[in-house]
């Protein structure tokens, strides 16, 4: 599955915030590299706020904030987007019924494809689950498809935008993805393989291991000082881009273009080498802003880590702080608008103060089960939606109850794709007296009852 499409227009769009930003103001003092963070000393202003401190689970990650903190999240991936609405688990048909109608008003070219961008509404595996699918725009083969489904009060929306000849994959991981979600409270720091998202905990797949696709935004807003606002965001590292779409490149570029412009703000920290548990060489600009016409002074705080492709646990890293901020909004909204609470002192002993706090959460098994024939056999009772390559050679018995046509057990080999499975309805008079049996396909969870070695894999596609 490819990666979410708002990873990299928000990693960019932070870069040039920031650079704008950075370049727009007056420098005091020149900037010195340096290694390690050097713990600011807390003022007694400042030693009270940590002196309670709550745990913070994010994505696989924790952080320790001030016990007052309002945590607000931001987007969310993981690898698809989910949105959780809480105690709006009512709503369900609602949104559905809101979504087809957008889809239907929605002219669709060519027409040979259907008047309008409504494609269907399918059932899936989780009870009263329902998954509207449509096109993304007025023409092209872009699909945009959102599954709804209830997780106790709360109202799960699960989106994908796949290309056309991806929709029964796309639709498989957003399957899997709502077998494996459960609530969460916010101070809950589970102990399984997975990730930590808003109101919820999903689980890793037992098969797959953890995901290298995953966008995580967290902000911190401290209640002691109202206009001191700390954001996180996390996701998947891009080599591809090169270093000329590193933070530091960007910063050292403009220095060279407009070093009038870019050394008129006061620098508290700026340099390479800062460490954060096993994220290495981050760099940071840590500045002071003067007043101007348009914003007050106030901190702009950045910190990023490139990560290391292929390692859930070293992603891209994107940290800020600002002061000043009047507005709700996550980073940098709202900075300068006020007049910070908080001297250069205090910022850096917060700023390394919590930052330093963040580290991978501890789990107590595996995140990656052998999924080969030749190796130890999955157990029984394990999970795997429509659309997934089966994991287990065996058989397989699907969730959904009813008349199913073929039965709802199947012999399935490691490496084919899980099917769907057709549902037979009962005729209505008119379909008797023509002779029709109404059907109706649809997604499914199977799940691993029994064992048969004896086949082989299935060949690859």
């Amino acid at each position: 599955m490819h990666p979410h499409p708002a990873i990299h227009h928000l990693r960019r769009a932070l870069l040039l915030s920031t650079l704008l930003a950075l370049t727009a103001c007056a420098q005091q003092q020149p900037s010195k590299p340096w290694k390690t963070p050097n713990m600011t000393t807390l003022s007694p202003r400042i030693q009270p706020l940590f002196e309670k401190t709550k745990t913070v689970c994010f994505g696989r990650f924790l952080i320790d904030v001030p016990a007052a903190t309002e945590i607000v999240w931001g987007s969310v991936s993981v690898p698809l987007g989910v949105v959780i609405a809480k105690g709006d688990a009512s709503k369900l048909d609602q949104m559905v019924i809101r979504y087809e109608t957008e889809l239907k008003a929605a002219v669709r070219f060519p027409r040979t494809k259907g008047v309008n961008q409504y494609i269907e509404t399918i059932g899936g595996p989780m009870k009263d689950q329902k998954t509207v699918v449509g096109y993304e725009g007025f023409d092209g083969s872009g699909l945009r498809i959102y599954s709804y489904l209830a997780m106790g009060p709360d109202l799960v929306q699960l989106d994908a935008l796949p290309m056309e000849k991806n929709k029964a994959r796309a639709i498989g991981t957003l399957n899997d993805m709502a077998s494996r979600l459960r609530p969460r409270n916010e101070d809950e720091v589970p102990a399984e393989p997975g990730m930590c998202i808003e109101h919820a905990f999903l689980s890793d797949s037992p098969t797959d291991g953890p995901s290298k696709q995953d966008l995580i935004q967290i902000g911190f807003r401290l209640k002691e000082f109202p206009d001191v606002h700390l954001s996180i965001q996390l996701s998947p590292p891009t080599p591809a881009f090169g270093e000329s779409n590193t933070f530091k490149y960007q910063m050292e570029k403009a220095k060279k273009q407009d070093p009038t412009s870019y050394f008129k703000q006061k620098y508290l920290r700026e340099g390479s080498g800062r460490r954060i548990h096993e994220w290495s060489d981050g760099y940071e600009a840590l500045t002071r802003t003067p007043d101007e016409a348009s914003s007050k002074s106030h901190h702009a705080f950045i910190m990023d880590f490139q990560g290391v492709a292929g390692d859930a646990l070293k992603p891209y890293a994107d940290i800020q702080l600002s002061s000043g901020v009047s507005g709700s909004g996550l980073g940098r909204d709202g900075a300068g608008s006020a007049k910070p609470s908080i001297t250069d002192e205090e910022a850096l002993a917060i700023w390394d103060k919590i930052t330093s706090t963040i580290r991978v959460r501890p789990t107590s098994g595996p995140t990656v089960k052998k999924t080969s024939d030749a190796g130890p056999l999955l157990p029984l009772g394990e999970l795997a939606a429509t659309g997934r390559s089966c994991p287990q050679t065996g058989v397989w018995e699907c969730v959904d109850e009813g008349n199913i046509q073929d039965g709802r057990r199947r012999t399935i080999r490691v490496g084919e794709t899980m099917p769907s499975i057709v549902q037979i309805g009962t005729p209505s008079m008119w379909q008797q007296i023509k002779g029709e049996t109404p059907t109706h396909r649809s997604a499914t969870v199977w799940k691993l009852v029994g064992y048969d070695t004896s086949l082989p894999p299935a060949s690859p596609a």
